[in-house]
């Protein structure tokens, strides 16, 4: 058994409220589609054996969204995972550092916002990326869980 610390961020209302998400030229931002799931598990530092399972899950139940090239290449996306909080951020090397883990965010944000939910993220403490991204977001830290993690026998 293991144990995995994790970080929870919570985004106001009004704060969402007050985001902008729009696609930069050259990108459109739609929800991921189950063909997605396979470049989704594959970019997951988190993959397992079966996590395909999981990412296909997510993708066919909750809200979703991915940033698509004009060849439909997926790009970036981000998923709410079903603690109801933003999860599987991913933009791949090709495309760092243009904003678009940002975008991402706001974008599935506003549409948890527009559900009358509340925006939660859960980050891994090592993540400085993610942590310097939702801390300049506006997003504040809520609290500190631990996941625990453990084997079958059979």
């Amino acid at each position: 058994m293991s144990t995995h610390p994790t970080i929870w961020y919570r985004a106001s209302k009004e704060l969402v409220a007050g985001f902008t998400a729009e696609a930069p030229a050259g990108l459109e931002l739609r929800s991921l589609e189950l063909e997605d799931a396979e470049t989704v598990n594959e970019f997951w530092p988190h993959r397992s054996a079966g996590s395909i399972h999981f990412a296909r899950a997510l993708i066919s139940r909750n809200i979703s969204v991915g940033a698509y090239e004009t060849n439909a290449q997926l790009v970036a996306w981000c998923l709410r995972l079903p603690t109801g909080s933003l999860g599987f951020l991913q933009v791949k090397d090709s495309h760092k550092r243009l904003g678009l883990g940002s975008l991402m965010v706001r974008y599935l944000s506003k549409k948890i916002l527009e559900l009358e939910e509340e925006v939660l993220a859960a980050v891994l403490p090592d993540n400085i990326a993610s942590y310097n991204m939702f801390k300049k977001l506006g997003f504040e830290c809520i609290d500190k869980v631990y996941w625990m993690q453990t084997t079958s026998n059979s």
